[in-house]
C-alpha cells in the first residue's frame, strides 16, 4: 500500500514540475494538462457554443443592438493581447437572468436580463472585458489542470488514510481532504475573476471610457444579493464579494490610471462625442422589460400548474401569455409558450389516461415534456403511461429523470415510489 501512496506522490511531483503552461497576458505560468493548441481551443468553443442559445431562451432579436454593440466588442478585442487568434463572437442572449460569459475560442456573451440593467456604455465595456479577459487568460484550460490537481490530492489523501488505518471506508481525513481541495479551487476562482476585473479596467481605458464605470455592476449585484438575502462569505464563494472588488477596481485605477481621477464624465466617451447609441438599447430594452417579466410569471406558473395538475392557472399563464404577444409580435418565445399551453391544455386534464386511452396519453406526455424539459409533470405521467403500456423500461428511463428533477418534491417521491415498484429503486 505504501508503495503506492510513493508512487502516487511522484507522479504528482512530476505533474506538478513537468506540465507548464504561460498565460498569453502577463506570461505566468501555470499548472495545466498539456499545451492546449489554437486550434484546439477554437474547437473546444465550437463545440460548446451552440448548447448556450439553447440554455438561455436562444438569441435575442435586436439587429440595431447586435450590430452595435457587437462594433464595440470587435474594436475591444483589438486592444486584446490575442487580438488575431480568434473571430471573435458577440450575442445578446434572451433570457432575464443577469449574466454574462466567455467560452474559449472567442465567445462573448451578455443577457438580455443583464444588459437591460446597465447604465452606460463605459459600464458595458467594463463588463465585456472582464469576460474577454477570461478568454486572453485562458482560465478555462487553468481550470482544467486545477480540477485534475483537486483530484490527485483528494485521491492521496484517501489513499494515507487507507495505507494507515486498512479501512475501505472513506474517514474524517479524506472528506477534510475533499473540503480544502474545495477551497483550494474556490480561491482559484476568485483569482481568475479578480485577474479578469482587471482587464475590464484595462480596455475601459484604453479605449477611452471611464474605468470607475465598473463599479456599479457589482453595486447593482450587490443590491441584488441583498434583496435576496444571499450574501456569503467570501472563502466559500466562487467570485469575491462585490464590496471587495469595488475597492480593487479603483486601487487597480489609482495604480496603473491615476491621470484619470477627477477628470469630468464629459472627457470620457461617448460623452465627449455626444453619442448616445447605448441609452437608446437601454431604453428600448426598458419599453420591453415589463412584458418580458411577465412572461417570466407566466412560465413559472405555467410549471407549477403542469405540476400541481390544475388547469385554472395554466389557463391564466396562456392568456399572460397571449398579452405578451400582443405587446411585442414579432418575439418568439411568447409564441412558442402559446403553443406550449395549448398543447398542454388538450393533454393537461388527463382525461385520455383516466379513460384508458393510454398510447395516446403517453404521446401527448412525452411531447410536453420535450417542451418543457425542466418541468417534471409531464415525464411523471408519461411514466405512468408507459407502464400501463407495458413499457417498462421507458417508464424507468422518465420516472429517474423526474426524480434528477424534483428531489424534494412530491413529484419526485412519487417517482421514487413508481421505481420501487418497478424494481429500479436507486431512482437514477
Amino acid at each position: 500500500m505504501y508503495w503506492t501512496l510513493r508512487l502516487a506522490l511522484l507522479f504528482l511531483c512530476f505533474l506538478l514540475v513537468g506540465s507548464c503552461c504561460v498565460d498569453p497576458v502577463d506570461q505566468t505560468a501555470y499548472f495545466c494538462l498539456g499545451e492546449m493548441s489554437l486550434k484546439e481551443e477554437v474547437e473546444l468553443g465550437d463545440a460548446y457554443a451552440p448548447n448556450i442559445d439553447a440554455m438561455f431562451d436562444g438569441v435575442y432579436h435586436d439587429p440595431a443592438a447586435a450590430d452595435y454593440l457587437g462594433q464595440l466588442i470587435l474594436e475591444m478585442a483589438g486592444h486584446s493581447v490575442r487580438a488575431e487568434d480568434f473571430a471573435w463572437k458577440f450575442t445578446i442572449l434572451n433570457s432575464s437572468t443577469p449574466n454574462a460569459f466567455a467560452v474559449p475560442g472567442g465567445y462573448i456573451y451578455i443577457t438580455r436580463g443583464l444588459l437591460a440593467a446597465l447604465e452606460t456604455e463605459g459600464q458595458f465595456i467594463s463588463v465585456m472585458g472582464h469576460e474577454l479577459g477570461h478568454v486572453e487568460h485562458r482560465h478555462s484550460h487553468q481550470a482544467m489542470g486545477r480540477n485534475l490537481i483537486g483530484g490527485i490530492l483528494v485521491g492521496l489523501i484517501g489513499t494515507a488514510e487507507s495505507a494507515v488505518t486498512r479501512n475501505r471506508e472513506p474517514g474524517l481525513a479524506s472528506s477534510i481532504g475533499a473540503a480544502g481541495a474545495q477551497l483550494f479551487l474556490l480561491r482559484y476562482d476568485r483569482g481568475q475573476e479578480l485577474q479578469s476585473d482587471k482587464r475590464g479596467v484595462y480596455y475601459a481605458a484604453a479605449m477611452g471610457y471611464d474605468p470607475a464605470e465598473a463599479t456599479k455592476t457589482f453595486a447593482y449585484f450587490q443590491r441584488l444579493e441583498e434583496e435576496s438575502g444571499g450574501v456569503q462569505i467570501e472563502w466559500l464563494r466562487t467570485h469575491p464579494l462585490n464590496e471587495n472588488r469595488i475597492t480593487d477596481i479603483h486601487a487597480e485605477i489609482a495604480e496603473k490610471h491615476p491621470e484619470l481621477a477627477g477628470r469630468p464624465q464629459g472627457s470620457f466617451r461617448p460623452y465627449r462625442q455626444g453619442n448616445d447609441s447605448f441609452a437608446q438599447i437601454i431604453q428600448t430594452l426598458g419599453r420591453a422589460e415589463p412584458t418580458y417579466e411577465k412572461y417570466d410569471a407566466a412560465w413559472t406558473a405555467l410549471g407549477k400548474a403542469l405540476e400541481d395538475g390544475k388547469k385554472g392557472p395554466l389557463e391564466q399563464a396562456l392568456a399572460s401569455f397571449e398579452e405578451c404577444a400582443a405587446a411585442i409580435p414579432d418575439e418568439p418565445l411568447f409564441h412558442t409558450a402559446i403553443g406550449a399551453c395549448h398543447l398542454a391544455l388538450e393533454s393537461f386534464a388527463e382525461a385520455r389516461f383516466e379513460q384508458g386511452d393510454y398510447r395516446r396519453a403517453a404521446a401527448e406526455f412525452e411531447l410536453a415534456s420535450d417542451l418543457f424539459p425542466m418541468s417534471p409533470a409531464p415525464l411523471y405521467y408519461y411514466g405512468l403511461s408507459c407502464e400501463k403500456l407495458g413499457r417498462s423500461e421507458e417508464a424507468v428511463r422518465a420516472y429517474r429523470k423526474v426524480v434528477e428533477l424534483d428531489q424534494e418534491g412530491s413529484l419526485g417521491a412519487k417517482a421514487r415510489e413508481r421505481l420501487r415498484s418497478l424494481g429500479a429503486a436507486r431512482g437514477r
